[in-house]
C-alpha cells in the first residue's frame, strides 16, 4: 500500500524551508545541511540535532552576514514556533488528509500570523522600509528595500547606488547591474552579495553604520519574503500571494486563530467519504482495547475483524492515509495473544505510518512501542529511535545524557502489566514475563538480616531475591549501609572493604546510609561512614535514575550537622542534583519556604496538584517509579484519581497529610539556617540561576518569595545580588513585592536595595 508524504510537514522540513529561504544552508557547515536533509527525511531520528538546527543551520550564518541581533531574534523565534509546532503535530489528528490538502491550511492559518508578528516585532526594533510597502503584491520587496535606502543616504536619493559604484565599466558596473536586477527581480540577492554590499556601503559612508545594518536586515527579510512567495506559488489559491496573506494579518493585529479547528473541519469532510471505513476502524479499536475483558471467541472474531479491514484499506485508502490503524492494532492483537514478541514489527510499522499524521494516536503507538520493545529485552535501538522521536514531540523531557537510560529500560518493562492488565487479554492467552510481579523490588527482611558479611572477599556483590522472585544485586556494604546493620558495616570497614564501590546506579555506601537515617530515623551506619575518609567523586557521585548525592540527601532529611559534616570532608557546594537539577543551596530554599511560610505552600501544594504534571515533575515521576502516572509520568492527575472512589479519596487524603506534616516537621529554621551558612560559608553561590520552577530563578529569589528575612539577610552578607533578574527580567525586590514579603522589603529598604 502506497503512502503519502504526511500531511504535517516534519520539524526537519521545517528548518530546510527556513534555511533555503534566508539562504543560510549555502554557508552552514555540510555536515550541519546533511543532518537536516535526514530530519527532512527520517523524521527526528536525533533530538538533540533538532535542538541545535536553529543556531547551526540558521543563526550562525545570519550572525556572520547579517549580525547578531537578527540571528538571535530568527534563532529565539524559530524555536518558539517549532515548540508550538510540535504541540500542534501532537494534538491535532490529520487522518484522511493529504499534505496538498493541509497545507495551505497550515500556511493561511499558522505560518503566515508567526511570519506577520515576527515582522511588526523587526519593525519596532529596527527602522526600515514601511511593511505595507514591504507586503505589496505588485512591488519586488528588495526594490522596496532599496527604495527606503535611497531617502535616508546623505541626500542622495536614487543616485546612491552610483554613488558607491560609480563608472560604467568593471567590477561597478557589475554591481550596479546586479542591484539594477535585484530591485526588478530577476535575481536574488543572497546572503553573502547582502553583506558585500553592505560593506562597501560602511567603507563609502562611515557614519552610516545604523543605515547599513539596517539595510542588511531588510535586506535578508525580503529575500526570505520573495523566496516564500515563489515556492508557494504552485499551490496557493488564484490570485492570492504570502505577502498578501501576511498584510492581511498584519493589518488584522494578528488575531487568534485556532488552525486546529480548521485542520479538524477538514479531516470531517474528507472522512464523508470514507464513512465506511471510519466505522470498521472505530469498531476494531474498540473490539481490542487493552484492558476490557473479552468474550471466549474474542481472538478468532478480531483476527476476521483485521483481514476485512485490510481488504477495505486497499479499496478505500490508495494513498495510505489511515494506514497506521491497521499494523496498530495488529500488534495489540499479537500481545493480547501474549505473542509479545511478533507484536513488535508491527508497532514499528504503525509507528512509521502515524508520524506526522495521527495527532494524539501517536502518543498511544508510541508509548505501546516503547513498552512492547522493552519487554522483548534486546530492542534497545527501537527504544532509542522512538524515544527521539517523543522527545521532539515534547512527550519527554530531553535527557541530560543518554536518551535511554538502563533505569529507563526496567520502567518501561515494569509497565508492561498496567498496559496490558492480563484480565482484558483473549482467553487461553500465554503468560508474558513479568505478570504477577511486583512494580517494585521487595526484600525480605529475615533475608538480609540472615545474611553474613563476607570479609575475605569485602567488596562483593551479593544476589538476593524479592518476595515476587525479582534478582536484585548489591555491594554487601551498602546493603548493610541502608538496613542498618551497623556491625556489619564495621566488619567490613575492619577487613578493608573499599567506600568507593558503588552500586548499579551509581549511589555509595555512604549515600544508602544517609537514606537509611531519613526512612528509620538510625544514624548508626551513617556516623560509622562519616567519620571515615572519601574519595571527593564518592561525595559528589550522582545517581543515574533519582539524580541523588549525599549532601541533598542530607539536606532533605534536615540534618544540618551531616551537611557540615560532609562540606568538612570535601563535598561540593555545588554539585547539582534531584531530578530537576537543582544546587544544594536551591534546594533547602524549597523547605524555608515550608519553614517559614507553612500556610501558603500547602495552599499551593494543594493547588498544583489539581494540575496535570509539568515536564520536570512527569519526568520525577518516572524516575521515582511512580507506575501510575504511565510511561510518560504525566497521567492521571493525582486529584483525578482521588476523586474516583471515596477509598481513593481517603487513601489520597491520608498521603497528602502525611507528606505536608513531613515537609512542616522535619526541618526547624535553626536547622536550616544552620545548614545555608554551612553552604555559603563553603563557597555556594545564592546568585546561581536554576530552570525551574521559573527559568533563571535564584535561591536568593526562592527566600524573598517566601519572605525568609534571616536567610536573605545571610545571602546578601555572601554577595546576594538582589537585582538580578530572571529570563523573564524580574528581581528578587520584583519577586518580594509580588509576594508581599513585607520583612524581606523592609530589609531592602534599610539596606538601599530600590
Amino acid at each position: 500500500m502506497k503512502t503519502d508524504l504526511p500531511p504535517f510537514p516534519r520539524l526537519g522540513e521545517l528548518y530546510r524551508v527556513l534555511a533555503n529561504a534566508l539562504d543560510t544552508r549555502s554557508s552552514a557547515d555540510a555536515q550541519h545541511a546533511r543532518n537536516v536533509d535526514r530530519l527532512a527525511r527520517d523524521a527526528d531520528f536525533d533530538y538533540a540535532l533538532l535542538q541545535l538546527a536553529a543556531e547551526q543551520l540558521l543563526g550562525q550564518a545570519l550572525r556572520k552576514y547579517a549580525g547578531a541581533e537578527l540571528a538571535n531574534a530568527v534563532v529565539n523565534s524559530v524555536r518558539s514556533l517549532t515548540e508550538d509546532y510540535a504541540g500542534l503535530v501532537a494534538a491535532v489528528p490529520l487522518d484522511g488528509l493529504g499534505r496538498e490538502q493541509a497545507l495551505p491550511i497550515l500556511v493561511e492559518h499558522w505560518f503566515v500570523g508567526a511570519g506577520a508578528a515576527f515582522l511588526l516585532n523587526a519593525r519596532k526594533s529596527w527602522d526600515g522600509p514601511d511593511l505595507r510597502c514591504l507586503l505589496a503584491p505588485a512591488i519586488e520587496p528588495i526594490a522596496v528595500v532599496l527604495d527606503w535606502l535611497d531617502s535616508d543616504l546623505n541626500g542622495l536619493g536614487s543616485q546612491w547606488v552610483k554613488a558607491l559604484y560609480p563608472g560604467s565599466t568593471g567590477a561597478n558596473r557589475y554591481m550596479q547591474n546586479q542591484l539594477s536586477r535585484w530591485r526588478r527581480g530577476e535575481h536574488l540577492p543572497t546572503l553573502q552579495s547582502v553583506n558585500l554590499v553592505a560593506k562597501d556601503m560602511a567603507a563609502r559612508w562611515p557614519g552610516k553604520q545604523k543605515q547599513v545594518m539596517n539595510f542588511k536586515r531588510w535586506c535578508v527579510l525580503a529575500l526570505a519574503l520573495r523566496w516564500f512567495e515563489r515556492e508557494a506559488a504552485a499551490w496557493m489559491p488564484k490570485g492570492q500571494t504570502v505577502r498578501a496573506w501576511i498584510d492581511r494579518e498584519i493589518l488584522m493585529n494578528v488575531p487568534a486563530r485556532d488552525v486546529g479547528a480548521t485542520l479538524m473541519a477538514k479531516v470531517r469532510e474528507a472522512a464523508q467519504s470514507q464513512q465506511a471505513l471510519s466505522k470498521a476502524g472505530l469498531a476494531l479499536i474498540e473490539s481490542l482495547k487493552r484492558s476490557t475483558p473479552k468474550a471466549a471467541d474474542a481472538q478468532a472474531q478480531t483476527q476476521q475483524a483485521l483481514v476485512a479491514f485490510k481488504q477495505l484499506l486497499i479499496a478505500c485508502d490508495p494513498q495510505g492515509r489511515c494506514s497506521y490503524l491497521l499494523p496498530w492494532m495488529q500488534a495489540r492483537w499479537h500481545v493480547l495473544c501474549g505473542n509479545v514478541v511478533d507484536a513488535l514489527p508491527h508497532y514499528e510499522a504503525a509507528y512509521d505510518a502515524a508520524l506526522y499524521r495521527a495527532g494524539p494516536n501517536q502518543k498511544q503507538i508510541f508509548e505501546e512501542l516503547l513498552v512492547v520493545a522493552a519487554q522483548c529485552g534486546s530492542s534497545k535501538p527501537v527504544l532509542k529511535r522512538t524515544k527521539h522521536q517523543a522527545i521532539a514531540l515534547g512527550f519527554f523531557k530531553a535527557p541530560d545524557g543518554s536518551v535511554v537510560e538502563d533505569w529507563e529500560v526496567v520502567y518501561f518493562k515494569n509497565q508492561f502489566a498496567n498496559m496490558f492488565p492480563f484480565q482484558g487479554r483473549f482467553a487461553g492467552a500465554a503468560e508474558v514475563e513479568g505478570d504477577g510481579q511486583l512494580p517494585f523490588r521487595w526484600l525480605n527482611v529475615d533475608d538480609v538480616t540472615a545474611l553474613q558479611p563476607d570479609l575475605i572477599k569485602m567488596d562483593r556483590v551479593v544476589g538476593l531475591k524479592t518476595v515476587d522472585e525479582q534478582k536484585l544485586r548489591r555491594p554487601q556494604l551498602n546493603l548493610f549501609a541502608n538496613t542498618g546493620q551497623a556491625d556489619k558495616v564495621r566488619q567490613l570497614l575492619t577487613a578493608g572493604a573499599s567506600l568507593d564501590q558503588l552500586d548499579v546506579t551509581g549511589g555509595s555506601a555512604l549515600l544508602a546510609a544517609i537514606q537509611c537515617f531519613e526512612a528509620t530515623g538510625d544514624r548508626s551506619t551513617m556516623d560509622i561512614l562519616l567519620a571515615q575518609p572519601h574519595r571527593k567523586e564518592t561525595l559528589d557521585g550522582v545517581t543515574a535514575k533519582k539524580k541523588l548525592t549525599p549532601l541533598l540527601c542530607a539536606i532533605e532529611c534536615g540534618a544540618s550537622d551531616v551537611v557540615a559534616r560532609l562540606l568538612e570532608m570535601g563535598a561540593s557546594p555545588h554539585r547539582r542534583g534531584m531530578t530537576d537539577g537543582v544546587s544544594p543551596l536551591y534546594r533547602c530554599m524549597n523547605f524555608v519556604g515550608w519553614v517559614w511560610n507553612p500556610h501558603r505552600m500547602e495552599l499551593l501544594s494543594r493547588e498544583k496538584l489539581q494540575q496535570a504534571p509539568d515536564a520536570h515533575m512527569a519526568d520525577a515521576n518516572r524516575r521515582y517509579g511512580v507506575l501510575v502516572t504511565g510511561v510518560y509520568g504525566d497521567s492521571p492527575q493525582l486529584s483525578e484519581m482521588a476523586n474516583r472512589s471515596p477509598e481513593n479519596r481517603a487513601a489520597f487524603d491520608a498521603v497528602t497529610f502525611a507528606a505536608f506534616n513531613k515537609l512542616k516537621t522535619t526541618h526547624t529554621r535553626q536547622s536550616l539556617l544552620t545548614s545555608i551558612d554551612a553552604l555559603l560559608k563553603a563557597g555556594a553561590r545564592p546568585n546561581d540561576a536554576h530552570n525551574h520552577p521559573i527559568a533563571g530563578y535564584t535561591p536568593l529569589m526562592l527566600a524573598a518569595e517566601g519572605d525568609a528575612v534571616e536567610v536573605v539577610d545571610l545571602m546578601l552578607q555572601f554577595g546576594g545580588q538582589p537585582l538580578q533578574p530572571d529570563a523573564a527580567g524580574r528581581n528578587s525586590l520584583h519577586i518580594a513585592q509580588y509576594w508581599q514579603s513585607e520583612k524581606v522589603l523592609h530589609l531592602f529598604q534599610q539596606r538601599g536595595i530600590t
